[in-house]
């Protein structure tokens, strides 16, 4: 495949290792605390869990795992074991999550700017630039020399949003993070909510009917409103038990009523807020149901206004900062991880992969990938499942092409 490939697998050998993957045992997690204004008087509980030997001659490179979903627990949570290949691994969890001495302190705010604020004291510590809540920096706390200069997030699912922006919001103090490695994350406008289709729902369809795949657009002109539509059991990956009357659907066949298995029911994001809970649906269907007359004038306390939304995805959808990573850490190495089916979403062109992929190809990063090299892969191994992809770093995706370019099930990305 040419020079492409050998720079490409230079890179990942810089990045990764090759020629087999070293095994090392991991040693007991230290847990800690790290200060930060989001954290209260407590601070954010991070443990720290070291190898046994460094992946390198010089030293053990770091990773910070940012944790999927909405909740905000870390530590113990999804993840390989990459202690086990010779990082230093820093779990964490959000502010007010964790039980015990793993509590971290503040409040939770739904992935908001207060768990941006503690991820990115987390980071700096990760960095070496912060000392935990007993003056000790990272390298305290580990026997073996650590790489402040090759130090990066693995982020899972929805974790990928909060990974990209924490970057943008913070990337004049976080300008040394070497990588990103997004897992299949959400990234885009409605992807949080599963907006395109998603293969956990009992009632739509597995791709909404009003976005075609193929070019990546929507036709918003079925969106209508039902003021009996129950918010609780539509699916919403943020559960409430306050039962909330009234909601969006694309009404697919014009009918006026809700028909399961052909309209497309919406599953906005449920966040108690304050005494009452707020339904937030991604910007584009927020505006469009206020500016084109989708909303009766009279509506129930949950449904938010375009402002709202666009202060609420701010900080939970990663698209939004894209330019801004590329601009403020230009050096930024960045793979995401997808697979031929997706773990949520279930439109075939995996648009919220593209988003991010293309993101940050036209914003400037130089080293930006879709999925391992082969060879990588058979290097761990040991064999190259059929259908395995050999995508060129930096090469363009469309909406059809990207459907070619994912890995398949065999090989264990997560």
């Amino acid at each position: 495949m040419g020079e492409p490939f050998f720079l490409i697998s230079l890179v990942l050998f810089l990045l990764f290792g090759a020629n087999g993957s070293p095994v090392f045992a991991c040693e007991n997690g230290v847990l800690t605390l790290v200060p930060s204004g989001a954290g209260g008087t407590t601070g954010i509980a991070v443990d720290v869990t070291p190898p046994e030997g460094c992946r390198y001659l010089n030293g053990c490179p770091v990773v910070v795992h940012v944790a999927g979903g909405w909740n905000g627990v870390g530590i113990g949570g999804e993840g390989v074991d990459l202690c086990e290949e010779g990082f230093v691994e820093i779990r964490f969890n959000f502010p007010g999550s964790g039980v015990g001495e793993a509590r971290s302190g503040g409040i939770y705010d739904t992935r908001g700017p207060k768990c941006l604020e503690a991820l990115r004291d987390v980071v700096l510590f990760a960095l070496g630039q912060k000392p935990d809540s007993q003056g000790r920096y990272l390298k305290d706390l580990v026997s073996l020399p650590v790489l402040d200069s090759n130090v990066g997030l693995a982020a899972y699912s929805n974790g990928g949003n909060a990974a990209i922006s924490v970057l943008g919001l913070y990337g004049d103090q976080l300008s040394s993070v070497a990588w990103l490695l997004n897992w299949e994350s959400p990234v885009g406008d409605g992807m949080p909510d599963v907006e395109a289709g998603g293969w956990h729902s009992e009632i739509n369809p597995l791709v909404n009917p009003a976005y075609d795949p193929d070019h990546g657009s929507w036709d918003l002109s079925s969106l209508s409103y039902d003021a009996n539509l129950d918010l609780s059991a539509v699916g919403s990956q943020t559960p409430t038990t306050t039962r909330l009357m009234g909601g969006l659907y694309f009404d697919i066949n014009g009918n006026g009523v809700v028909d399961h298995g052909t309209d497309y029911l919406l599953a906005p994001t449920l966040v108690t807020e304050g005494t009452g809970v707020h339904a937030y649906y991604s910007e584009r269907v927020t505006s469009y149901a206020w500016e084109h007359g989708v909303y009766p004038s009279s509506l129930p306390s949950h449904i938010t206004t375009v402002a709202q939304a666009r202060e609420f995805w701010r900080y939970r959808n990663g698209e939004l900062w894209l330019a801004t990573v590329a601009e403020k850490i230009p050096g930024l190495k960045f793979m995401v991880l997808a697979s031929q089916k997706d773990h949520v979403q279930a439109a075939p062109d995996h648009p919220h992969v593209l988003i991010q992929y293309q993101g940050f190809l036209e914003n400037g990063l130089p080293f930006v990938r879709l999925n391992p090299d082969a060879s990588y892969i058979y290097n761990q191994m040991g064999s190259l499942p059929v259908g395995t992809v050999d995508n060129d770093g930096g090469h363009w995706f469309d909406h059809l092409s990207v459907r070619k370019a994912v890995d398949p099930e065999a090989i264990p990305l997560d």
